[in-house]
């Protein structure tokens, strides 16, 4: 098989959440993510992302990280994964898609989400509210942009092709998944084509060139049509069920989600002999015994949790918002290191910064995708064997975590890395 995308992304969510879009579609071959910018895909690879982590990174920095990444991969069809919410280096991202050269399609809509594009403008469909700090076309600047409302297809494959003819951007409105799915359909075929979106535009895009019908993926939040979110009696099937797991897996929790809390609660009522670690306030850090601690833990065949309180972290969600949160992410993922030293157990870590910082200190730079296990808890095999699981901080219902044990503690034969 040969490589048929590559995706570039800013953020190790977005871009592990990218290639979960292609693998819920049915896409044959290996689906790998890179945690390099001069990563290479594996052979057999059939869809590549790249996580350039430059999202904090400055603009030039960013453009030459995303520049090298398309040098290393190049493919048919190249994509650059940009946040729904507009964060990150989106000028330098674009750019280094090169539009002078190629027709770039544009549409960061995330309609699963409720936030749309209309008028060139994004903003959120329940309250009105805008997204990002100015309209696009000046957020973009000074790359030239031509705002394209939703039309038919015919019509809006005729304005992309004059705009790319005249080097700008192609700008696309979308208020529903339909109106992206016109966006494909009326530029694919354009020679050259180069997208920059969501993960509603790679969604998209998959459904356009899926080998298979999606198959359906429980969760909140799921972006397949027609997905249950799960009863409250599938919950607590779940949570009964579990009682009797019991399985040597590390969570590692470094967001401030305040779901997070919920889901902890689950993840120790329903495995006996769960213990969390709490780093203590103060600028101690964490105890000298902690990592002898986890891992005597963990060889008694129990999972293990730690995590940063969230009275800590001063972001939201899955973002560090300062220098402070910063330092603390990277002193958990220096901790997680010591406590796998040596030792082969599943890894859990959820909240982007978190799962970067933690991969990086252990000098993972490849992984390749296994399963999602629900939407936007993604199953991926890394080198050595090791079995890792990312989420972002806010995702999942209040059985997340318990729903990720109960699918490492029995693993299918197709979904071992």
């Amino acid at each position: 098989m040969t490589l048929r995308v590559t995706v570039i992304g800013d953020d190790l969510t977005g871009t592990v959440e990218s290639a979960a879009v292609f693998h819920r579609y049915g896409f044959g071959g290996t689906i790998g993510i890179g945690l390099r910018p001069d990563a290479r895909p594996a052979p057999g690879t059939t869809i590549w992302t790249v996580d350039t982590d430059t999202r904090q990174r400055p603009a030039l920095d960013a453009a030459e990280r995303a520049r090298s990444a398309i040098r290393a991969a190049p493919a048919p069809l190249l994509i650059g994964k940009i946040d729904s919410l507009l964060r990150g280096r989106l000028v330098a991202h674009l750019a280094a898609l090169d539009p002078d050269r190629y027709p770039l399609v544009f549409a960061p809509a995330l309609p699963v989400q409720r936030r749309v594009v209309i008028g060139g403008a994004a903003r959120d469909l329940d309250d009105g509210r805008p997204i990002g700090a100015a309209p696009l076309a000046e957020l973009l600047a000074p790359l030239p942009t031509a705002v394209l409302p939703e039309l038919a297809v015919p019509e809006l494959a005729e304005r992309i092709a004059q705009t790319a003819q005249a080097g700008r951007i192609a700008l696309c409105d979308a208020t529903d998944d339909a109106a992206l799915d016109r966006i494909v359909a009326a530029s694919l075929a354009l020679p050259g084509v180069r997208y920059a979106g969501s993960a509603g535009l790679i969604a998209a895009l998959a459904r356009r060139l899926a080998d298979t019908v999606p198959e359906p993926v429980e969760g909140q939040g799921s972006m397949v049509p027609g997905t249950s979110t799960g009863s409250v009696r599938v919950q607590r099937a779940v949570l009964s069920n579990s009682v009797r797991v019991r399985r040597a897996i590390l969570f590692v929790v470094g967001t401030a989600a305040p779901t997070l809390a919920g889901q902890l609660d689950a993840l120790t009522a329903a495995v006996a002999g769960t213990r969390v670690w709490t780093r203590p306030a103060g600028r101690a850090g964490w105890p000298e015994r902690t990592a002898a601690e986890v891992r005597q833990h963990l060889a008694g065949d129990a999972p293990a949790v730690l995590r940063l309180p969230e009275r800590q972290l001063s972001g939201p969600t899955d973002q560090t918002a300062d220098a402070d949160d910063a330092g603390l992410v990277a002193e958990l993922a220096a901790l997680t290191e010591h406590v796998l030293a040596g030792i082969e157990v599943p890894l859990v870590l959820t909240g982007g910064h978190t799962a970067r910082a933690v991969l990086d200190r252990l000098g993972v730079d490849t992984l390749r995708l296994c399963a999602e296990i629900h939407h936007g808890a993604v199953a991926l095999g890394a080198a050595g064997d090791r079995t890792v699981v990312t989420r972002p901080g806010s995702f999942g219902g209040p059985d997340s975590l318990v729903r990720i044990l109960d699918r490492l503690s029995a693993p299918t034969r197709q979904d071992r890395p």
